[in-house]
């Protein structure tokens, strides 16, 4: 009898905290929603510490794996309404540009396949390896040299890409990223992994 009891006060306790878990969401929202419409900052901030304390209510009430989850999405989903009350139809402008006609040659086709591969192939494979050989090396449990791993991953693909696109010498960013794998390579294969 005593565990159905404890069962219902848990079940009542996790109603109720996804209940104020959804409020202090919705509350957030429009704090953040008045906030922009009032242009006050002190709304702004106390919508950021009742944001805050949605989180924790959703972790607590849904574990933190689901709880951050929820508390992430949840304020997009709730934002919708506010963004509708704000729509406004513009009138369709006076002069509407012709389009431009598309303009097609070899060699800027062959340069635009030439970045993909760079991007997709090269700078994947560079960043998968350099981010292995920092993450491995890690003196931490394996699942957290693998979390740390797949949180690095994109943020080092992404930096590479930007480098890539952002300088002007291909060649020698090309030249250095094919170092960095090798060196990665070479990291990965002879230097033990704790």
């Amino acid at each position: 009898m005593g565990d159905i009891k404890t069962l219902a006060s848990e079940k009542v306790f996790g109603m109720f905290g996804i209940l104020a878990a959804l409020l202090a969401s919705l509350v957030a929202v429009f704090g953040f929603y008045l906030s922009w419409k009032k242009q006050h900052g002190g709304v702004f901030y106390l919508s950021l510490v009742l944001l805050a304390g949605s989180v924790i209510t959703w972790s607590v009430s849904e574990g933190w794996e689901f709880g951050v989850v929820y508390a992430l999405c949840t304020p997009a989903l709730l934002v919708w309404p506010f963004i509708g009350v704000n729509q406004v139809s513009l009138s369709a402008p006076a002069s509407v540009p012709l389009p431009r006609a598309v303009a097609y040659s070899n060699r800027l086709m062959f340069q635009h396949l030439g970045h993909t591969a760079v991007v997709l192939l090269l700078l994947l494979v560079t960043s998968v390896l350099a981010s292995l050989a920092i993450c491995l090396h890690l003196p931490i449990a394996v699942d957290g040299q693998l979390g740390a791993c797949t949180v690095l991953l994109p943020l080092l693909w992404g930096g590479l890409v930007y480098h890539y696109f952002a300088v002007n010498n291909k060649i020698k960013a090309l030249i250095s990223y094919i170092v960095v794998a090798g060196l990665s390579l070479v990291w990965l294969i002879f230097l033990p992994a704790f």
